[in-house]
């Protein structure tokens, strides 16, 4: 890469992608995105549409005020029987949730966005993760609750922490459950031209 190749920036502030980012050395920039997110279905949308959709209004939102860069945004939330269940905000929607989901299966989605702000490029995809989830007894989910704030993470788990312990299958990308799957980012680097390895310190 020439020494002009562009800065990397996440348009999220999101621990647990920056966590993810962080794991690979990427070298990167965080700038979250103000986009407004709205999850209502349009005609014809499907769950995976509406995550890449959010996704790449958050990475336009960035995008528009910086020149020379490869924007990412990201989106994720679960659903299950046909709704989606983004961040709970609140204690009482965690165990709300997780009583839901208590064995049960639910698909996840994220969906992610790429912009080269130079060549004015966009590129956008989802990975989709479908979870079963044990039995958790009522006082587990009281323990839960109290032992990890879970309220700002899609769905209300978190797969990274004590939600390890309530899925007990996994079918996809475990990273994308984490909210953002590096291989899917460094394939939309790819169609972009670039190669991720040249944006990773030694």
């Amino acid at each position: 890469m020439s020494k002009n190749k562009p800065i990397i920036i996440l348009a999220s502030a999101s621990s647990a992608r920056k966590k993810v980012l962080n794991q690979i050395n990427l070298d990167y920039k965080i700038i979250p995105s103000n986009f407004e997110e709205n999850m209502a279905k349009g005609i014809g949308e499907t769950w995976a549409d509406v995550a890449t959709r959010i996704a790449l209004g958050k990475a336009r939102d960035v995008a528009k005020s910086h020149k020379n860069a490869l924007v990412i945004g990201a989106d994720s939330f679960s659903v299950f029987n046909n709704k989606p269940y983004p961040k709970p905000g609140t204690y009482e929607k965690v165990k709300e949730n997780l009583k839901k989901f208590s064995g049960k299966k639910l698909i996840h989605y994220t969906g992610m966005a790429v912009i080269d702000t130079t060549a004015g490029k966009e590129v956008t995809t989802c990975s989709i993760e479908r979870l079963s989830f044990i039995k958790i007894p009522k006082k587990d989910i009281d323990s839960f609750v109290k032992k990890e704030d879970t309220r700002n993470f899609a769905g209300g788990f978190k797969i990274e922490g004590m939600g390890a312990l309530l899925v007990k299958k996994i079918e996809g990308d475990y990273y994308g459950i984490v909210g953002i799957s590096v291989v899917k980012i460094s394939e939309m680097f790819k169609k972009l031209g670039y190669n991720i390895l040249d944006f990773i310190n030694p």
